[in-house]
């Protein structure tokens, strides 16, 4: 059984939009639960992989613990490269589901030709000479524009994905391999992206303060692609 001891490097961001740009933006759901025990326990922590067969030592798995170490650090808890020292060994688990599809109507403008009309007009005057009656027609000026609208059937492929960060009492688990559950917390979030290791640091970002807490609930963060606590998960250096 492997374990991770993994040094941290934190720095801030600077979030910088512009408005001829989309800025991207992800909506992560966090359910958090905790022992009311955790608190006597020491900060100090190893990770290990809850993945079945991914080891701890997998590049992409120890990629991952490390934004989670960085989660972590900043809840002020402090890594071990000694499991023996940890009080908590947190099994970090992850996945990302099959494709699935949506589908939504919208309508779209139809363009084509407008004016070229002719029309008929009929008038009354009085004046010296009496009634008089004109006639004639008038014909609008052709020009191009919308002419009408359409309906059109779109659809949008989106993907399941989900980070469970369980975290165990390790000296028990070493001497008994008993699990005693300390604390749990569930990220979940939807959207385009079928590349978990893109969106991974995000859903992080979105559950820092809520990692060994008490949601009570589920609650959703909204991040923007380049806002400072994605920058401070990704160990991204920003000149102040």
């Amino acid at each position: 059984m492997k374990f991770l001891y993994l040094g941290l490097s934190i720095s801030l961001g600077i979030v910088f939009t512009s408005g001829c740009f989309t800025t991207i933006r992800y909506n992560v759901d966090v359910e958090s639960y905790a022992s009311p025990s955790l608190n006597r326990y020491e900060p100090t922590y190893a990770i290990m992989s809850g993945k079945k067969g991914v080891a701890s030592t997998d590049l992409k798995f120890m990629n991952y613990a490390v934004y989670v170490s960085r989660a972590m650090s900043q809840m002020g808890y402090v890594p071990t490269s000694d499991i023996t020292k940890a009080s908590l060994l947190i099994i970090l688990n992850y996945g990302i589901g099959d494709p699935k599809k949506t589908y939504f109507t919208y309508t779209s403008p139809v363009f084509g030709q407008t004016g070229g009309q002719t029309y008929n007009y009929t008038a009354n005057t009085y004046g010296t000479s009496g009634y008089q009656r004109t006639s004639g027609t008038v014909t609008e000026q052709k020009g191009f524009g919308v002419v009408g609208y359409q309906s059109n059937l779109g659809s949008r492929t989106y993907y399941d994905r989900f980070i469970d960060f369980l975290a165990i009492d390790a000296k028990t688990f070493l001497k008994t391999n008993q699990v005693v559950e300390l604390c749990r917390t569930t990220i979940k979030s939807s959207g385009s992206s079928g590349h978990l290791s893109n969106v991974f640091p995000y859903m992080v970002a979105a559950a820092r303060r809520h990692l060994c807490t008490n949601t009570g609930r589920v609650v959703t963060r909204v991040l923007k692609e380049d806002s400072i606590s994605v920058k401070q998960i990704k160990g991204i250096k920003v000149e102040q």
